[in-house]
């Protein structure tokens, strides 16, 4: 992609946001810009919900009020969603983190990526083999699949914090292993009308080209069938 192409689609998003803003600026007068974004959250989620509706089965409801039990019926309505609306707003979610996250100089950590790319055996011969086995001591122990995961990824969390790993830069893998965890756990398959709003929104979002939209999401979803 030529750098005028690239300038061109980053104007073309500016100029989205421009508009966007402008048509919202009645509206956002004198609100917080926290409550403005919050406001705004809610907003696709219920749009989401309405473009891909769940069909709750009997029991659904009193699972969902098992996650958040201020959950009311109203609540539910509004943002209750099957599991491809599910899939788009974790999908959603991620990029939109993984852009913060990426253009903040707090997550930095190319030179401990460089590091650890020359030490893939270790994964495979040290670190693999223990995960492994501290997983299934854990649920042989008595903790449940979910709780071995959850306790791992929390463990993980808090020994990278005290080896001086920055949080943002332990923000970074967990928020790329939402996308991970909703490739191995074949959580959808995009309809091709869902692949071209994806597209979209990563040309605008980006400001590149659909070409270079199409090389980015196929190296994303080789490296997650990689394991990488």
């Amino acid at each position: 992609m030529s750098k005028n192409s690239a300038d061109n689609n980053d104007g073309d998003r500016r100029n989205r946001i421009m508009e966007l803003e402008q048509s919202l600026q009645p509206w956002m007068t004198g609100k917080d810009t926290e409550q403005v974004v919050a406001d705004l959250v809610t907003f696709q989620l219920a749009l989401l919900a309405r473009r891909f509706p769940a069909k709750l089965k009997a029991g659904d409801k009193k699972k969902i009020k098992d996650n958040f039990p201020d959950a009311s019926d109203a609540l539910i309505a509004e943002r209750s969603m099957s599991k491809e609306g599910l899939a788009w707003v974790l999908a959603l979610a991620t990029q939109m983190a993984e852009i913060a996250i990426d253009y903040s100089p707090l997550s930095h950590c190319k030179p401990s990526i460089d590091n650890d790319e020359k030490h893939q055996a270790v994964i495979r011969d040290v670190l693999e083999p223990q995960v492994s086995a501290a997983f299934e001591a854990s649920v042989e122990a008595g903790l449940s699949p979910y709780g071995a995961t959850t306790m791992l990824i929390i463990l993980g969390v808090i020994n990278g914090i005290r080896h001086g790993v920055h949080w943002s830069a332990v923000a970074r893998p967990l928020v790329e292993s939402v996308t991970v965890a909703l490739k191995k756990g074949g959580s959808v398959e995009l309809s091709p009308e869902q692949e071209e709003l994806a597209l979209q929104a990563l040309m605008g979002q980006m400001g590149i080209s659909r070409s270079e939209a199409k090389k980015y999401a196929e190296l994303a979803k080789k490296r997650i069938l990689e394991g990488g």
